[in-house]
C-alpha cells in the first residue's frame, strides 16, 4: 500500500511518460494490497476466535467468496494493463468478457429487490 501510494504521488510531477510507467507499477501494487488486506484481517479474526469452530468455518467460507471474487472483478483490469500476459490469461480475461455485465447485474438486481414494473417494460 505504501509503495502504491509512492508511486502514485511520484506520478504527480506531470510527466506523461512518467504517469503511464507509474501507473503501470501502481496497478498491480494496488490489486496486492487490496487482496492482502482482508487476508490479514482474516488471519487476525481466525487467531482470536479460533476456539469457535462454527464461526471459524462461516468467515473462513465467506472470506474466500470474496477473495475470489476480487481476483475476479480486480484481476481482468490488471492483466489489461499488462504487455507480458501469458497465453492461459486468455481463457481468464475470455470467460471475464463475455460473463460479466455489471450494468446488467444491478439492472436484475434492482428489478428483482424492488419490483419494479415499470422496468421490465
Amino acid at each position: 500500500s505504501v509503495a502504491t501510494i509512492c508511486t502514485l504521488i511520484w506520478a504527480q510531477l506531470g510527466d506523461l511518460a512518467l504517469i503511464l510507467k507509474s501507473l503501470h507499477v501502481a496497478l498491480p501494487l494496488l490489486l496486492f494490497s487490496l487482496l492482502c488486506m482482508p487476508v490479514a484481517f482474516l488471519f487476525g479474526v481466525i487467531t482470536a476466535i479460533a476456539h469457535v469452530k462454527w464461526l471459524l468455518v462461516t468467515i473462513s467460507i465467506i472470506s474466500g467468496g470474496f477473495f475470489l471474487f476480487a481476483i475476479f472483478i480486480l484481476g481482468p483490469h490488471v492483466m489489461l494493463q499488462r504487455s507480458h500476459l501469458p497465453p492461459s490469461s486468455g481463457i481468464f480475461l475470455k470467460t471475464f468478457m463475455l460473463t460479466i455485465d455489471i450494468s446488467e447485474l444491478f439492472v436484475i438486481l434492482i428489478k428483482a429487490c424492488f419490483g419494479c414494473v415499470a422496468c421490465s417494460e
